[in-house]
């Protein structure tokens, strides 16, 4: 035997030849991988939020915030789902972090809202945490089915009953129908000046010129 055929680093023609074809292999699989199962783009990971402070009776600004999803494109399997706007205290006190407390918080909201039109709205409850609602946003969905407010017939004590309209927005709205008559269509509703630009792609979802409605597109 020659010092070459001694050395450790010795392959025959044959082991040679395997050597090779398995390190082909390896290459078509990381290939194949990466046509078949491409990484997400990190971008689709961040959720862009609209934000708004119930407590800010004032201003009534609305903060884009942006809340990174763990979550996304995770599969859900055998999981049950809760409709927000239907679930009631027993049921949302069965996912995990949302106790009795919390429960009849997300509850109160909805009454006084009228029903989500988003689940991003639970964001705007004072005691949910962002952490919480990313862990439990793929476990509830929302119908958007809310409540109109008919702002030809509303009272002012029913407008100012709304987290999104102050006391002096409902005066204005009221005042506004007073002087001018009925209001015709809901971007008529604008002519009132009562509503911040800001706040009005939120409120929107809740008004009704009588029998009409706004739909989302």
């Amino acid at each position: 035997m020659n010092a070459r055929q001694s050395s450790l680093f010795y392959f025959s023609r044959s082991e040679r030849i395997a050597l090779a074809l398995l390190v082909f292999l390896l290459l078509v699989q990381w290939t194949l991988r990466a046509i078949w199962y491409p990484p997400e783009p990190r971008s689709l990971y961040w959720r862009k939020l609209a934000l708004f402070n119930p407590a800010d009776s004032s201003e009534q600004q609305i903060v884009d915030a942006y809340l990174y999803d763990s979550t996304w494109g995770v599969q859900v399997n055998n999981q049950i789902v809760l409709e927000i706007n239907k679930a009631d205290s027993a049921m949302l006190e069965g996912l995990p972090q949302i106790g009795g407390f919390l429960a009849q918080r997300i509850i109160q909201y909805r009454e006084a809202l009228g029903g989500y039109y988003s689940l991003i709205q639970l964001l705007e409850i004072p005691q949910l945490k962002e952490s919480t609602w990313e862990s439990l946003h793929s476990k509830w969905k929302c119908n958007g089915q809310v409540r109109k407010l008919k702002v030809n017939q509303a009272t002012l004590d029913e407008l100012v009953q709304h987290p999104y309209l102050s006391y002096q927005q409902a005066q204005r709205l009221i005042r506004y129908r007073q002087s001018h008559g009925p209001y015709h269509h809901i971007d008529d509703i604008k002519l009132s000046k009562a509503i911040p630009d800001s706040m009005w792609s939120k409120i929107l979802y809740y008004l009704a010129v009588d029998s009409t409605t706004y739909e989302t597109q």
